[in-house]
């Protein structure tokens, strides 16, 4: 991970760009760091040790300290990156089967409507023929029986040819003086 070469025998600093490619994996495949080299006992001053090596060791010991401290906190961060991945997968199916059990039910109200409109209008369309058919049946009556009945001519009697009357014969008369 480290962008150079450890010199006086601790490790550099990671680069930028090993900081955010290190963040950003995701499969944790992240080494733990070394343990620190060296590592004495104490870090008490000792007779023998020159300020400059107790300086070194408690450089390697605060190095080895933060990379382990970076190393958890990275294995954290990737383990809640994967807990919210889970979460949010789980989610998205509880939310996307919550959808297709709406969808389906919006289907059945859709197809129940249709049919309860296909039915009103079939019963509708059934009453307009009832209703028209009895119309007919109305004016075919009133045409053929009772308007016949309602307007018939007055009942004449028959008519007898006329006879002239008969009138007798004049007579001749004679005059009487």
């Amino acid at each position: 991970m480290p962008s150079s070469k450890p010199t006086n025998g601790h490790r550099p600093s990671p680069s930028p760009q090993d900081i955010v490619d290190a963040e950003f994996l995701e499969n944790g495949s992240i080494p733990p760091p070394p343990p620190p080299m060296g590592r004495s006992a104490s870090l008490g001053v000792a007779d023998s040790d020159s300020v400059a090596q107790q300086l070194n060791q408690f450089e390697q010991h605060l190095s080895h300290q933060f990379q382990m401290w970076q190393y958890q906190q990275t294995q954290a961060q990737q383990q809640e990156r994967r807990q919210l991945l889970e979460q949010f997968w789980a989610t998205q199916e509880h939310h996307q089967q919550h959808y297709r059990r709406l969808h389906e039910h919006i289907k059945r109200l859709e197809h129940k409507l249709h049919y309860g409109l296909q039915e009103r209008q079939t019963e509708s369309s059934r009453r307009s023929i009832f209703v028209m058919l009895g119309v007919f049946v109305l004016a075919i009556a009133y045409i053929t029986v009772l308007y016949p009945v309602l307007h018939r001519p007055a009942v004449q009697q028959p008519m007898v040819p006329q006879q002239t009357p008969i009138v007798p014969p004049v007579q001749p008369q004679t005059l009487k003086s």
